[in-house]
């Protein structure tokens, strides 16, 4: 693949992005992206980032000047917890996870690490093909296995989101909700094809627009609202990821494009 790269301000080594359109576009305000700098607001020794994914609204597409930076930074400090939360200022907001979690959850096949398959990579040591998402799994997708963890994180995702409609938190409800309702759709694509198109992503953050759109009706007339408008469409999404999930070892397995 084609690297393109940018040199980060304050920092004594380079970052590499991977030649993803959605990400080049939004590099106009990643000159405050720094290796060196950042792992010090994280409390984390640069020589133990080994790589870092951007995710969040710069890997769906949907970031603007006031987006800031989703980042999951894997590394190999024994030290920190497993899966840690890192919230460093306005413009970054980070979770770091040590190697050896973040290559069993990739086997595990959980959705925020089989998308970083397709996310931008700062490369942050000479370690960083170590953890290459494609390199862990083989050059393959599990399509059973991926089903199976997104429907159960589905189920868990509809259950609080409910609890925040109950609440009176539309906003909330429906963020979670859309989450659910993007990861299932972009996860029956994964399957299907082992890749992660432009298109699906689209129409995905369509369906995400649509749904955060009720955000004040579920704060006002509860989870029935939610429950009217996306129930159909989870409903179809449960029965292709249920079908896929029940498919022999043979059919399961997707050569990652």
């Amino acid at each position: 693949m084609m690297l393109m790269t940018f040199y980060a301000i304050q920092s004594f080594r380079f970052f590499y992005f991977e030649n993803n359109e959605i990400i080049m576009a939004a590099l106009d305000d990643a000159n405050t992206l720094s290796v060196s700098q950042d792992a010090k607001r994280l409390k984390n020794n640069e020589g133990d980032v080994i790589a870092a994914y951007a995710l969040g609204s710069r890997f769906w597409g949907t970031a603007n000047s006031a987006s800031d930076w989703d980042l999951l930074l894997v590394h190999s400090d024994s030290k920190r917890p497993g899966n840690q939360a890192l919230h460093s200022g306005q413009d970054l907001d980070v979770t770091a996870i040590h190697k050896d979690e973040f290559v069993g959850r990739v086997k595990e096949h959980k959705f925020t690490e089989i998308v970083t398959l397709w996310a931008a990579t700062l490369g942050c040591s000479s370690r960083s093909k170590e953890m290459n998402p494609r390199q862990i799994l083989g050059g393959k997708i599990d399509s059973k296995k991926l089903a199976l963890s997104v429907l159960e994180e589905a189920d868990r995702d509809w259950r609080v989101s409910k609890k925040f409609a109950d609440k009176n938190d539309g906003i909330k409800a429906v963020r979670v909700a859309s989450h659910s309702v993007r990861m299932m759709m972009t996860s029956v694509a994964i399957c299907k094809t082992g890749t992660l198109s432009q298109t699906v992503k689209l129409e995905a953050n369509d369906a995400v627009t649509e749904i955060r759109a009720l955000g004040n009706d579920v704060s006002t007339s509860g989870w029935n609202i939610l429950e009217t408008a996306i129930v159909p469409r989870v409903a179809a999404l449960r029965t292709e990821l249920e079908q896929i999930a029940r498919l022999d070892q043979r059919q399961s397995l997707k050569t990652i494009n």
